[in-house]
């Protein structure tokens, strides 16, 4: 792949079994919105993907912060392997069923502390997600510091099978076992992902071990935008530059 003049990577010459891609979504297919769910996917952004899908046959994941039935309710009536929720979840078939991982039982008790540090703030939002936390401030970006300073303290004494997450935004507890790391990982251990060279794209903090996953075994990693915890030049200056590039792919899949 060779940069091209508008700053992005350009695709491979032609998609065949020699590739597979690993795909994040908010930040990365899609524009980031003010509440997670108010994000919109473009229109072009459905085919385009059941484009690629096909020729790479098959080799194709979205890894998300998400779970993956919200994957599934976003890109209707598109299915696609996914992993949720950071690696907590995963469905290697489109046709499969979901896998769950085992959760630290700290992670779901520490929510009711989670909602009474955030309530100092009328608008952030608390998500549970079942093997994560999220705790979104767009809205409230004066939140930031004192929050971010609270939640690091609440992690600390909950032990060491709990991290944090602070991503763009939005500061984020899950059990440290599932990252999109491993997700990469059980992906690339199982058809038709096994034997490809993997690219993952993504733009967020919450990217960085499906980064090194894909890097470790000589893939290619690709970031969206500047993230000062990612060491890396941008791939991409934003989402909608991911989306024109994908388009490129899913023509030249078709014309294959």
């Amino acid at each position: 792949m060779n940069a091209n003049d508008g700053g992005w990577l350009a695709p491979p010459a032609a998609l065949d079994g020699s590739w597979a891609l690993f795909l994040d979504v908010d930040g990365t297919l899609l524009d980031i919105a003010d509440e997670p769910q108010s994000v919109t996917v473009p229109e072009t952004l459905r085919p385009d993907l059941r484009r690629l899908a096909a020729g790479l046959g098959g080799a194709m994941a979205l890894v998300s912060g998400r779970t993956v039935a919200e994957l599934d309710r976003l890109f209707a009536p598109l299915v696609l392997p996914a992993a949720g929720q950071h690696g907590a979840e995963i469905r290697l078939d489109p046709l499969g069923a979901v896998h769950s991982g085992r959760i630290d039982p700290v992670l779901p008790g520490l929510a009711p502390e989670v909602r009474a540090l955030a309530a100092v703030w009328p608008n952030v939002e608390v998500e549970e997600k079942g093997a994560a936390i999220a705790v979104h401030f767009r809205r409230a970006p004066e939140a930031e510091v004192q929050l971010t300073r609270a939640l690091r303290s609440l992690v600390e004494a909950a032990g060491g099978a709990i991290e944090l997450l602070e991503g763009k935004m939005v500061r984020e507890l899950r059990d440290r076992h599932h990252t999109k790391g491993t997700a990469v990982g059980i992906f690339m251990a199982s058809p038709p992902f096994t034997g490809r060279r993997p690219v993952f794209i993504g733009d967020d903090v919450t990217d960085a071990d499906g980064f090194a996953a894909v890097e470790a075994v000589g893939g290619l990693a690709m970031a969206v935008g500047i993230h000062p915890a990612i060491a890396r030049a941008p791939s991409f200056t934003d989402a909608a530059a991911v989306r024109t590039w994908l388009s490129v792919l899913a023509r030249e899949s078709k014309q294959a």
